[in-house]
């Protein structure tokens, strides 16, 4: 009897696994439908990749074309004859040219100081030079003078070609010595004390001979405001006098060496401040 269970349940078993691998091509055939479903579903996103990558990559080529035209800011050294001007001028290249402030054209390649010029909104214009009328104060050498004394070969108001170790100024007043060795030249203004100070440059103009030095005197009713000395190619200077009160303003040059060479000097925008 136990024998027949025994061969009863060995049977059985056979049975069981004759039916588990009867139903297993089901199974695979399931799994199989599922990989090839995913492996579509990834195809599918890996060609949207590349799409996106395609059209971001087309985005990055159009942002370097504008990029490439946009204007392109550098900065320049400016030599003229070969010397440096020694101040960096900002340029705009743009469309195959090149574009610079107009300040830097002024002061660079015009050698207009800072007070040469204004922007006349009201005129649409750009007033340079004589025109210049500065609204915090009087130009000196726009007023009439008084009086003056002393040797001069020649002076002058708001020249054209007053250049101070290359920097060149429109609002002057200039004098030339004469013939004579050390002399000196003032000119007088009557101001009636209306103005509190005197801001200037000064300095020797550049076509001056080698190795000219001078001084520049301002006096206020006879009392020495201000001496102020420089040589040629010395950089333009600057000075403020305080001329409160002051009714005779005096403006004097002296050249300083005697080496047989002209001198001339100059003060530069001279504005009276109320």
């Amino acid at each position: 009897m136990k024998k027949k269970i025994a061969i009863i349940s060995f049977i059985v078993c056979i049975l069981f696994a004759l039916s588990a691998i009867a139903s297993s091509p089901t199974n695979y055939k399931a799994l199989y439908e599922k990989l090839l479903k995913d492996y579509n579903n990834l195809k599918t996103e890996n060609q949207k990749l590349k799409n996106d990558i395609a059209l971001l990559k087309k985005k990055n080529e159009e942002l370097q074309k504008k990029i490439s035209s946009m204007p392109q800011l550098s900065y320049y050294d400016v030599l003229i004859n070969g010397i440096s001007t020694a101040q960096k001028v900002p340029f705009i290249s743009y469309g195959g040219r090149r574009y610079v402030h107009f300040d830097s054209i002024l002061k660079t390649f015009l050698n207009v100081g800072d007070m040469g010029y204004i922007f006349n909104d009201q005129a649409k214009r750009v007033e340079i030079g004589a025109f210049v009328k500065n609204k915090n104060g009087v130009w000196l050498s726009d007023l009439e003078y008084f009086d003056k004394e002393g040797i001069y070969s020649d002076f002058g108001f708001n020249a054209t070609d007053v250049v101070i170790n290359g920097k060149k100024f429109y609002k002057n007043i200039w004098w030339k010595e004469a013939a004579y060795q050390n002399n000196k030249f003032t000119l007088i203004y009557k101001l009636h004390g209306k103005y509190t100070k005197l801001q200037f440059k000064y300095g020797v103009l550049d076509f001056s001979g080698k190795g000219v030095r001078g001084a520049v005197r301002i006096y206020g009713d006879n009392e020495l405001l201000g001496e102020y000395t420089c040589e040629l190619y010395d950089d333009p200077k600057s000075a403020t006098a305080n001329i409160a009160g002051v009714n005779y303003l005096t403006v004097e040059f002296e050249s300083l060496v005697d080496n047989g060479e002209k001198i001339y000097m100059s003060i530069c925008d001279p504005l009276l401040i109320p």
